[in-house]
């Protein structure tokens, strides 16, 4: 399918009703497919035709094909309902949407005009902020625990300071005293943005909530072995190297979090990564967030690691290196090693189960 469908889209050119695009993918509802049609609508602009079914996309019951779509309107100024697209990915229940639209605002402020009025223009300064949006922003982020969500609360600070949401004072100032190192950087930048240009946000030390691991913490590595589409594949955890992590882990397992779960990002000789139930990369277990383990372990072939969207933001999500790579070495929260073939897995497929590996 990922080869009739990256085919299809290389000959449609931005013919989006290109006649082997509709077919590449068997499945009418897949995902390969439609994203492929996202692709061919990036082409051209997206007016008549093509803005009906960009408007469509937008709209998807696949979140990572909504946000695929809403992609588009960062490079695409002349559609003139982005306000309300983005006002209807913000009050989306998927974290995926609602992060993608806060995103799109952050970077691009002007797109939150109302129809009409936002060509040429700053929306956040010259006044012409469609209200409606601001509304769905400010729901979006009071309706999150923004301990267990901080990867969708950190593009909403970033929007509410790009738009100047006055309305979220009160919600910025407790994200200035977050546990998250990466919330609070962002809390201070937004803060700064609606008129305090000299504050700060440290850390508040001894408000940090304890991680409800350290209660029963893993002591010793142990084996996981996921079932997937393409045969079993293993991995040990070592909970000397971050041991919080490690018992998370331990105790999704034991949860059957991870079955079920489709791998959603997979970078050709870089990384192999799961754990989120959207599947699309912005989501993860309903529990707290915890704090990064930092440590100088090396990230070689094969090594397995917590993934984040900033530091202290690690809930469910892992992933498997697929070479050497220097720059996570400290960086990134290391769990253990991986046993061979993860590397033949690719976007959408499934982890069928995962059990931990008697000795």
């Amino acid at each position: 399918v990922l080869l009739r469908c990256g085919a299809a889209r290389l000959l449609a050119g931005s013919a989006v009703a290109f006649p082997a695009l509709a077919t590449c993918d068997p499945d009418p509802n897949g995902r390969v497919g439609k994203l492929s049609r996202v692709f061919v609508l990036g082409r051209d602009k997206l007016v008549g035709i093509r803005a009906a079914k960009f408007l469509e996309l937008t709209g998807d019951a696949d979140p990572a094909v909504q946000e695929a779509a809403l992609r588009l309107l960062s490079g695409h100024r002349e559609f003139e309902a982005s306000a309300t697209v983005l006002g209807r990915a913000l009050a989306s229940k998927n974290p995926g949407p609602v992060a993608v639209a806060a995103e799109i605002l952050a970077e691009h402020p002007e797109r939150a005009g109302r129809a009409g009025t936002a060509h040429g223009s700053s929306a956040a300064n010259d006044g012409s902020v469609d209200p409606a949006l601001i509304d769905a922003l400010s729901r979006a982020y009071r309706s999150r625990d923004a301990r267990e969500a901080p990867g969708v609360i950190g593009p909403l600070i970033d929007a509410a300071g790009a738009l100047g949401v006055l309305g979220l004072m009160k919600e910025l100032e407790a994200a200035c005293q977050s546990e998250s190192g990466s919330l609070r950087e962002r809390a201070e930048r937004a803060l700064r943005a609606l008129g305090q240009p000299a504050r700060r946000c440290p850390s508040a030390e001894g408000s940090r909530h304890l991680p409800p691991e350290l209660d029963h913490l893993v002591t010793k590595p142990f084996k996981v072995v996921f079932q997937t589409d393409l045969g079993n594949l293993e991995v040990t955890l070592d909970p000397g190297a971050a041991p919080v992590a490690v018992t998370r882990i331990h105790d999704l397992v034991l949860a059957g979090f991870y079955s079920g779960i489709e791998v959603h990002r997979v970078v050709p000789g870089f990384v192999v990564q799961f754990g989120d139930p959207g599947g699309d990369g912005y989501g993860g277990a309903a529990r707290p967030a915890l704090p990064s383990e930092l440590g100088p372990t090396e990230f070689g072939v094969r090594a397995l690691g917590f993934a984040e969207s900033g530091s202290d933001t690690g809930s469910s999500q892992i992933f498997v290196t697929l070479g050497r790579f220097p720059h996570l070495d400290g960086g990134a929260t290391y769990l253990g090693e991986c046993g061979p073939g993860w590397e033949k897995l690719e976007i959408g497929d499934r982890i069928l189960s995962a059990q931990l590996k008697s000795d």
